[in-house]
């Protein structure tokens, strides 16, 4: 389960994403740090992979020599796809990501696609079909995705407000921050904590694509081991950075 968290802004007309590190294996056992998302300063846009670690620089490569533009990708990746993922033997699930700038639609998107019809790790059996397409059908996303989505109590008791597309940059980095704190506390129906080693932030726009180390947690999180995350102290975290401190939950 890889965090991945988009917000499109239209009216600034740039494109937000935010990924995490941590390689594991199906226990949540940390293998290493890898980055997840595949820039591609060409469209300008990229490509986030969840799944096969190995799949984000083979997809990567495949694809930027494939399509010369994003419009390009968009349109003929259904064709395309299966036959890349044959020839590499990229047999297990890939959820990709894909965001750039259509000139044909005169703006910022971004889509999903799928290789199987595997339930991705971290994703509850019997599940995947409320939200995911089937194999090799691309999908239009809205422009603010957060995945995994944050359970409700982590939301409260973090004191979140959402996100808007039409945030200012400085107050929309600040937020994502927030939230990729959140997706690495929660605990979901395996009660495993799978977001880790580092978060990374990548702005696109039409003139180009820059990156930033948004979180950094690779002093905490130990290769061999599953994910600990040091408990956080929300109200004390939301005023180190910038927000209200909200309620402090009253134990007993």
């Amino acid at each position: 389960m890889t965090a991945v968290n988009i917000v499109i802004s239209p009216k600034r007309q740039a494109v937000h994403v935010v990924t995490d590190a941590a390689s594991y294996d199906r226990n949540g056992v940390l293998a290493g740090f890898v980055p997840k998302f595949y820039t591609v300063p060409g469209w300008p846009g990229g490509i986030a992979i969840r799944g096969m670690t190995i799949a984000t620089p083979v997809l990567g490569y495949e694809l930027t020599n494939a399509f010369a533009t994003f419009d390009d990708l968009i349109e003929c990746i259904e064709v395309a796809l299966p036959s890349i993922v044959n020839r590499w033997n990229l047999n297990n699930h890939i959820e990709m990501l894909l965001v750039g700038f259509s000139e044909a639609r005169g703006g910022p998107e971004a889509y999903v696609i799928e290789t199987t019809d595997q339930t991705p790790i971290g994703v509850p059996e019997g599940t995947k079909g409320q939200y995911l397409p089937e194999p090799f059908a691309l999908q239009r996303l809205p422009n603010i995705i957060a995945g995994p989505v944050v359970p409700g109590e982590v939301i409260m008791d973090a004191w979140f407000e959402g996100l808007s597309e039409d945030d200012e940059p400085a107050d929309l980095k600040n937020k994502l921050r927030k939230v990729i704190e959140m997706q690495r506390h929660a605990l979901f129906d395996d009660r495993i904590h799978w977001i880790g080693g580092y978060a990374q932030h990548t702005t696109i726009t039409r003139e180009g694509i820059s990156q930033c180390l948004l979180q950094d947690w690779r002093t905490e999180d130990q290769i061999g081991q599953v994910i600990k995350p040091v408990p956080i102290d929300w109200p004390r975290w939301n005023v180190a950075h910038g927000f209200p401190p909200g309620r402090r939950l009253a134990v007993g």
